[in-house]
C-alpha cells in the first residue's frame, strides 16, 4: 500500500515539471473532463457533488447493464495504473506525467462522448446507472493517481466525487495487472479507433459529412475481423454513420468503394448515396439545426418543446414525412406544427438550395 501524496524530492518534480504543465492545461480545458461530467442528470444542474449512493453498483441489473466500452475504459485504467506506478517507482516522474494526455482524450472524447445517450437517454436505468458507475470508478481511480501532479484540482475532483478525506490522504492498492482478456480488448479498441479515423479521412475525401449516412461496411471475412466483437464493430459504424458491417469473401475495390487497411483487418465501404440516405442526411441536417435553437432558446436538456416546420420545397416535406418521429426522438419534440403564435427561437435556412422556416416553443 502506498500514499498518493507526492515523493519528498523537488529534483524529481523539476524533472515533469514541463509535462505537468502539459497534463494539466488538458485537463483543464478538456470539455467533458473531471468536474464537467454531470452529463445531464436530473436536478443535478445546481449539485454538482457527484458521489454515487452507497450500494449504487450493487443494485440489480447496474454491473450487467456494463457494456464493451465499460469494459474498456476500465481496462484502459488498469493500464494507466499500471504504467504510473512503474514510472514512480523508478522516480521517472516525467514518463509518468506524460502517460495521463492520451488517457485523459481517452475517456473524454472517446468513451464519454460514445456514452452521452446512455446517460442521457438510457433506454433502462440499469443501463443509465451502469454507466455513471462506470465514470465515477475511473475518475476517483483517476483523481487518486493523479494527485500527486495536480494536488489542487484532483483534491476539487476528490471532494466531488467521493466527498470523503483529501485524496492525498488515501491509498492506492496494489496495482493488478491485465489480464489476456483485457488486454485483448484494448488492442482490438486501438484497430476500431484507427479504422474510424482512417474511414473518416476517405468521407472527408469525398466531401461527405459526417451526418451523411452511407451504406453498410464490407469486412472481409478472415481470422483478424473475426477476432474483433460484434459489439466492436457498432461502434465502427456508428461513428462513421454506416448501416451496420457485413463480413464478405472478397472486397470490392473499385470507386465509389473506399478500401481502409487497420491493423490485419480490411474493410470497404461505397461513397455513392442513394435518394433514400440522401433523405436521411437532410432529416440530421434539420437537426443539427434546431439544436442550435434549442440552445439559443435556452432549454434545458429534459425540457419538451414543440417544433415548427414550414416549406413549400416538396422534397423537405418528404424527408419530414419519412423520419419525423426520428426528429422528434432525437430533439425531445412532442409535435410538428406549420406555425405557432409565438415562438422562443426561429431561423430561415436554406438547404441544398431549399428553403425552411424553422422554430421550437417550450411545452
Amino acid at each position: 500500500m502506498r500514499l498518493s501524496g507526492l515523493p519528498e524530492s523537488h529534483a524529481i518534480i523539476r524533472r515533469g515539471a514541463y509535462n505537468t504543465c502539459i497534463l494539466e492545461t488538458q485537463v483543464k480545458t478538456c470539455p467533458n473532463f473531471a468536474l464537467r461530467a454531470t452529463l445531464g442528470r436530473p436536478g443535478d444542474a445546481d449539485k454538482p457533488n457527484l458521489a454515487l449512493p452507497a450500494g449504487a453498483l450493487a443494485k440489480a441489473g447496474v454491473k450487467e447493464a456494463r457494456g464493451v466500452l465499460d469494459a474498456w475504459i476500465l481496462a484502459r485504467t488498469k493500464q494507466l495504473e499500471n504504467d504510473v506506478v512503474a514510472a514512480m517507482d523508478k522516480y521517472q516522474v516525467d514518463r509518468a506525467a506524460r502517460a495521463f494526455v492520451p488517457f485523459v482524450d481517452d475517456l473524454s472524447n472517446w468513451y464519454v462522448r460514445r456514452s452521452r445517450d446512455r446517460f442521457q437517454h438510457a433506454a433502462t436505468a440499469e443501463e443509465r446507472e451502469g454507466a455513471f458507475a462506470t465514470l465515477h470508478e475511473v475518475l476517483v481511480r483517476t483523481a487518486k493517481l493523479l494527485a500527486p501532479f495536480m494536488p489542487f484540482v484532483t483534491e476539487a475532483m476528490y471532494q466531488n466525487l467521493a466527498g470523503s478525506e483529501s485524496v492525498h490522504l488515501e491509498q492506492l492498492s496494489e496495482v493488478e495487472k491485465l489480464s489476456a482478456e483485457e488486454e485483448k480488448l484494448l488492442a482490438n479498441m486501438a484497430v476500431i479507433r484507427e479504422h474510424v479515423a482512417k474511414g473518416l479521412a476517405a468521407r472527408a475525401a469525398e466531401g461527405h459529412k459526417v451526418r451523411q449516412p452511407l451504406d453498410k461496411l464490407l469486412i472481409k471475412k478472415d481470422e483478424a475481423s473475426q477476432q474483433i466483437s460484434a459489439e466492436l464493430w457498432a461502434i465502427d459504424t456508428a461513428e462513421l454513420n454506416l448501416k451496420g458491417h457485413e463480413f464478405v469473401d472478397e472486397l470490392p475495390s473499385e470507386p465509389p468503394w473506399q478500401n481502409i487497411l487497420a491493423g490485419a483487418t480490411a474493410s470497404a465501404f461505397s461513397t455513392a448515396l442513394t435518394p433514400q440516405l440522401e433523405r436521411e442526411g437532410l432529416a440530421r441536417e434539420i437537426i443539427r439545426r434546431r439544436q442550435v435553437l434549442r440552445r439559443e432558446a435556452g432549454f434545458a436538456l429534459n425540457d419538451r418543446i414543440t417544433l415548427v416546420f414550414a416549406t413549400d420545397s416538396p422534397e423537405l416535406q418528404r424527408v419530414l414525412d419519412e423520419h419525423q418521429q426520428f426528429i422528434l426522438d432525437v430533439l425531445q419534440a412532442d409535435e410538428i406544427l406549420e406555425s405557432v403564435a409565438t415562438e422562443d427561437a426561429a431561423l430561415d435556412v436554406t438547404i441544398e438550395g431549399q428553403k425552411l422556416h424553422l422554430a421550437v416553443l417550450k411545452r
